[in-house]
C-alpha cells in the first residue's frame, strides 16, 4: 500500500483522514482559483517572497505556499 493518501483504499481511511483529504482538496481548489487571477497571483507571490525572507517555513513552490495558507483559513 502506498503512503500517499490519494492511493489508499478509500474504505480503509479513518474519518479524520477523509476530513483532512477533503480540506486539502478545498484548499487546492481555492489556491488554483486565486493563482489564476493575475492580480491575486502577484499578491501571493509577494507574500511568498516575504515568508521566505523572514525565515519561516520554506515552501518550494508558490502553489504549495498558497495551499498551506488556504488550509489555515478553512
Amino acid at each position: 500500500m502506498s503512503h500517499y493518501p490519494m492511493h489508499r483504499d478509500p474504505e480503509s481511511l479513518t474519518a479524520n483522514q477523509k476530513a483532512s483529504n477533503g480540506e486539502f482538496a478545498k484548499a487546492r481548489l481555492a489556491a488554483d482559483t486565486a493563482l489564476a487571477d493575475p492580480i491575486r497571483h502577484d499578491e501571493w507571490l509577494h507574500k511568498w517572497h516575504e515568508a521566505i525572507t523572514v525565515g519561516g517555513k520554506n515552501y518550494k513552490t508558490l502553489r504549495g505556499f498558497v495551499i498551506a495558507e488556504m488550509r489555515k483559513t478553512l
